[in-house]
């Protein structure tokens, strides 16, 4: 997971550790952070305490084989500065490919727990 991360151009990220569970068909990422490199943007880019990935199983009763994204306590950051170096905007071509690699599946269902 640290290896797809790392191929992100411009951002660094990290995790704290990672759990499985083969029989649900899902992971939980714990300490997420995703940071932008060499800019003047205070926000990171992604931050939650957990992101589970799993299979969207009442999808699958009806037939359909997708995914399901929950995260805890998480923000997503865009910011529209006044230079490239205060911008945090563009999802290139790189994180599509890394969300690929992450969830296979198409993601149908991303949920934001609130506390």
């Amino acid at each position: 997971m640290n290896r797809t991360l790392d191929r992100i151009t411009g951002y660094e990220a990290a995790l704290d550790s990672i759990d499985l569970d083969l029989f649900r068909g899902a992971y939980r990422i714990h300490g997420v952070r995703v940071h932008q490199l060499g800019g003047r943007v205070p926000l990171p880019l992604l931050e939650a305490k957990t992101v589970l990935l799993s299979v969207h199983w009442e999808a699958l009763l009806q037939g359909k084989f997708v995914g399901r994204v929950e995260a805890e306590e998480g923000s997503l950051n865009f910011v529209n500065g006044r230079s490239p170096e205060e911008q945090q905007l563009v999802v290139g071509p790189e994180w599509l490919h890394a969300l690929k690699e992450l969830s296979p599946l198409r993601i149908n269902q991303f949920y934001r727990e609130r506390l």
